[in-house]
């Protein structure tokens, strides 16, 4: 069973109050982050040690139920997913009905998916067709008779469902005329505005994607994933400080949400909050130590504030987890320019240029390196490549260095 296209991270779905209160608990974000990480036995051993914070963060129920589904407990899955639905009618139908096409009880598995079809929960069509679970109920009269007596999905779900299709398919101006077409209708505005956000953000206008989030968010104010888009989208249009008050209010409302403290990290390092912006990247870090882009990241916001030593750690950490990034070369590379080290400097811009030939910027580097170390005419190669490939700047250190071996 593949979990990969539903619940994009379920975090949303439940919020309590009480979050606001503090951190989240230890327990059961190891066990959340064990889930995602599809850990599904280590995230049963935190669950199982977390059953008062479960109670307050009702979805934790359904992640428990999938990671017991997944390890082969079908009874026990169900009991979890029908604590998830007494706080939310619902918001486990979907699971229970595959587990229950699973488990070949055909009558049990229609009465759920017909509570999801019914409810805010509902799965887009093409997922509940595909569903492997539920495909083996397609030769049964009963499923026949179930689509065939009710209609479950209204021509606004086809819409959004089509848009999504477009989307995924990389047909950006396809899902564009779509969503534009239909925006002119009366239909609910808000969810249309959310998709062609995301549609003009894959086009890269930022600006555009910016506004129609908003224009969502108007329609819709306790939707925590379009706050958190507006934060992304702020983030790249370098307003820190509005993307940062959007992460607070997200985590605020759901704490277990464990990207955006990396993310919350980066926005406060933009708006000049250097400590706090560390404590954030240590908390993600300590439950996904794994994460070898969040340790370059880290490495980059402490290059960012001039703290090298401190920036060549978080590479070395990188690097010892993954060597096929060529950027975390480059970075350490810059790293070790900037404190001196020039030979180690040359060695990292060599190994970046090994997995990306293309980079001029590394080629400038390198120039710069293995000139410190007086090698003149390796120096002005890398130069001349440089130049090449459009760095201009290359053409000054040509000029200076370089004039009597061309």
């Amino acid at each position: 069973m593949n979990c990969k296209y539903i619940l994009p991270l379920l975090l949303s779905i439940f919020i309590s109050n009480v979050f606001s209160q503090g951190k989240p608990d230890h327990n059961l974000l190891k066990g959340l982050v064990a889930w995602k990480l599809q850990k599904y036995d280590t995230a049963i051993n935190y669950f199982n040690i977390s059953p008062d914070a479960m109670k307050h963060y009702p979805s934790s129920f359904i992640y428990y139920g999938i990671s017991l589904l997944e390890s082969g407990q079908p009874e026990m899955a169900i009991n979890e997913f029908l604590k998830a639905e007494k706080s939310g009618k619902g918001s486990a139908s979907f699971w229970l009905a595959k587990v229950y096409a699973k488990t070949g009880d055909t009558d049990k598995a229609l009465e759920y998916l017909e509570i999801n079809l019914k409810s805010g929960y509902k799965e887009p069509e093409r997922v509940v067709l595909l569903d492997k679970d539920l495909q083996k109920l397609e030769n049964e009269n009963t499923w026949k008779v179930f689509w065939k007596n009710y209609s479950y999905y209204s021509s606004f779900d086809n819409i959004l469902s089509e848009a999504d299709y477009l989307i995924s398919s990389d047909k950006l101006p396809e899902a564009l005329a779509l969503l534009n077409e239909n925006l002119n209708k009366s239909f609910r505005k808000s969810p249309l505005y959310a998709k062609r956000s995301i549609v003009y953000s894959l086009m890269n206008n930022y600006k555009m994607a910016f506004d129609d989030v908003n224009r969502a968010i108007e329609g819709d104010r306790r939707n925590m994933e379009l706050i958190a888009l507006r934060a992304d989208l702020s983030m790249k249009q370098g307003k820190y400080k509005s993307a940062l008050e959007d992460y607070e209010t997200v985590l605020k409302a759901d704490p277990y949400r464990i990207q955006l403290y990396l993310l919350r990290a980066e926005a406060k390092n933009h708006t000049g909050l250097y400590e706090p912006a560390i404590e954030d990247m240590k908390f993600y870090l300590f439950y996904l130590p794994e994460d070898h882009s969040a340790w370059y990241r880290f490495g980059m916001l402490h290059f960012s504030n001039q703290k090298y030593l401190n920036a060549l750690e978080c590479f070395n950490k990188a690097l010892q987890i993954d060597k096929s990034k060529s950027e975390y070369f480059e970075a350490r590379g810059e790293t070790f320019l900037r404190t001196r080290t020039y030979r180690y400097a040359s060695n990292d811009f060599s190994m970046a240029l090994d997995i990306n030939p293309d980079n001029p910027k590394t080629y400038l580097n390198k120039g710069i390196a293995v000139l410190n170390i007086g090698n003149i005419a390796e120096a002005c190669f890398c130069f001349e490549r440089a130049k090449q490939m459009g760095v201009f700047e290359a053409d000054e250190y040509l000029q200076k260095h370089c004039k009597s071996l061309f």
